[in-house]
């Protein structure tokens, strides 16, 4: 159930799959090996708009604000022992960071000088390969391999080593975003609350690296850091209670970072990396599961290694730097047949409240607030049994769970200065259009991370995430499988294995929507799967017109990996992430 409000970051990387690198340390090859699965192509990053439906909604866009200096690096941090993330905030309202560390992999170790990544584990011997040379997995500090070879195991934090802890609930460590060295354009509060207050304010990481116990010392590991950062929006003083990307658990827990393998609630942008010590990082902006943010991701100034076989655009260059993040102008005319406006249904609304008064405080009369006494990130919602009990021109319609809400369908059944959208509404398990603030863009991978999910009234819903539909193979599969590229779409058209029943190849020109893509590629799509580029291809549209750069969806890989590697026997790229506003809809 992907859009569940605390997600533990397993998989949590679909432009970054750490799981598939297989990079040896003794290397220090230009370019570097790739991750298996995630294939790079040339693309000019340039979009065809698709034509605006006649009548389709009144929603426009402002412009975002732009970053007006490269970053540089700040050299806050210590030469060959830690790298530099810095974390600015370029856009007109204050941000929370919010760092997301991925799963330890467990590391071949062959000597104390080289070690990698690999796939290649006899678990009946207990041996790994290093391309020829035979090994053994490693963790580090005191946690143990699991039992397939991939991951790291843990009981405690303490087993996990430093730059990283244990997440109990899955029994796995995770990385962690240290606490920053130091901070520009603002003094920060002490404890500092994870916040950057205004638009210039950076927030310096330092990142250690990565080592893992064998034969009793410590051995530099194939990854240095691996994860995501995105921002958390309209949070408390504490950053708790947040509107967007909230990722703290009950009872809050003020002044933190994310909890330890935990993510944001979804929607939210991310920039994700795998930072390699002796080969090519791995990075992506992805909004697979919508935006609340604009972000972007970059190298810090420096030398660096000539690209070999990456293309130009995707070596040292900046994902969503090319982007106006602008969903709102795509979203009102969804490319499906026939056309429908997706604006209400996509946009992120809010409509805070307070539990514990009657009527609740932030809602308006006669609807409910489900927050926690006394919490005021809460959702107002009203159950009804006629169109005379909703506000203005809302109309009482069933929802999935068999009850009726009022329900708006346009701007114009809202109040002035609210917008009409869609929030999930905890407790009661169902997303409803209602009224209220803006605060970003859900993507139907959210929808329909949840096979269950009926998305608008059940006897004529907009999704059906769950329903039995004919793949491109012969077979079955469902929305839910085709968005998340799971199930018996798990195989992206890109790869030799794949058939008919693939998960989509989004730039074959047998699709009727590959013009909205990045126009060049250098890989061929091996499938096409005709299923997935009717009834999913559409949705993702208007996120791939919007950044162009971003990954859309899972195997978005032929116009969305981006990689680098500086100059030197070890890698110490640092990078910059920036946070931009969203382009504000304003109605006409």
């Amino acid at each position: 159930m992907r859009h569940r409000r605390f997600a533990p970051l397993l998989g949590f990387l679909p432009g970054v799959l750490l799981l598939a690198i297989n990079a040896c340390n003794s290397s220090s090859s230009s370019g570097g090996p790739g991750p298996t699965p995630t294939h790079t192509a040339t693309a000019t990053a340039t979009s065809t708009a698709p034509a605006t439906a006649t009548g389709t909604p009144t929603v426009t866009s402002t412009a975002p604000a732009t970053p007006t200096a490269t970053p540089t690096s700040s050299g806050a941090c210590t030469s060959g022992t830690q790298r530099e993330l810095d974390v600015t905030n370029n856009s007109s309202q204050p941000v929370w960071v919010s760092g997301g560390g991925g799963a330890l992999r467990a590391i071949c170790v062959v000597s104390a000088t080289q070690t990698c990544l690999t796939d290649n584990f006899n678990g009946s011997i207990g041996a790994c390969m290093c391309g020829t040379a035979g090994g053994s997995l490693a963790c580090p500090g005191t946690s143990s391999p699991a039992p397939d070879g991939k991951n790291c195991q843990c009981t405690s934090s303490s087993q996990c080593g430093p730059g990283a802890g244990c997440n109990t609930a899955t029994g796995l460590c995770f990385y962690t975003l240290p606490t920053p060295t130091s901070f520009s354009g603002f003094s920060p509060s002490s404890p500092w609350n994870w916040e950057l207050p205004a638009a210039g304010d950076t927030a310096i990481f330092c990142l250690p690296e990565g080592v893992v116990a064998f034969n009793g010392q410590q051995v530099s590991s194939a990854v240095w850091w691996s994860g995501g950062v995105g921002a958390r929006t309209g949070c408390h003083s504490d950053g708790t209670n947040c509107l967007t990307g909230d990722c703290n658990t009950n009872p809050f827990v003020p002044n933190q970072d994310c909890p330890v393998g935990v993510g944001g609630q979804q929607p939210a942008t991310i920039a994700e990396f795998t930072l390699q010590s002796q080969a090519t990082d791995f990075y992506d902006i992805t909004d697979i599961n919508g935006a609340n943010i604009g972000e972007q991701m970059g190298p810090l100034p420096t030398s660096t290694q000539t690209p070999g076989a990456v293309p130009t655009f995707y070596w040292c260059s900046t994902p969503g730097g090319n982007c106006k993040f602008d969903y709102g102008t795509f979203t009102a005319s969804v490319p499906l047949a026939p056309t429908i406006d997706g604006t209400p249904l996509l946009m992120l609304i809010a409509q805070g409240c307070t539990q514990g008064s009657a009527p609740a405080a932030g809602c308006p009369a006669g609807f409910q607030c489900n927050a926690n006494p006394g919490a005021t990130n809460g959702v107002c919602f009203m159950q009804c049994t006629s169109n005379s009990q909703c506000p203005l021109t809302q109309q009482c319609v069933m929802a999935s769970n068999g009850n009726s809400y009022c329900r708006c369908s346009k701007q114009s059944d809202c109040p002035a200065g609210e917008f009409c959208g869609s929030q999930f509404i905890p407790g009661v398990g169902i997303f409803q259009q209602q009224c209220g603030s803006f605060e970003g863009w859900w993507s139907a991978d959210d929808f329909c991370g949840n096979p269950g999910n009926i998305i608008g009234n059940p006897s004529s819903p907009v999704l059906n995430c769950g329903a039995t539909i004919t793949n491109g193979d012969g077979g079955s599969t469902n929305l839910s499988q085709l968005f998340g590229c799971t199930g018996a779409n798990a195989t992206s058209c890109y790869q030799p294995a794949a058939t008919g029943g693939c998960c989509g190849c989004a730039t074959s020109s047998a699709n009727t929507l590959f013009p909205d893509w990045p126009t060049e590629t250098s890989l061929t799509c091996v499938s096409n799967n005709p299923i997935w580029a009717a009834d999913t291809q559409p949705w993702l549209a208007n996120l791939k017109q919007a950044c162009p750069s971003a990954y859309s969806y899972p195997f978005d890989d032929a116009t969305s990996t981006f990689q680098c590697q500086a100059l030197g026997s070890t890698n110490l790229l640092g990078y910059s992430i920036g946070f931009t506003d969203l382009p504000k809809p304003t109605s006409e």
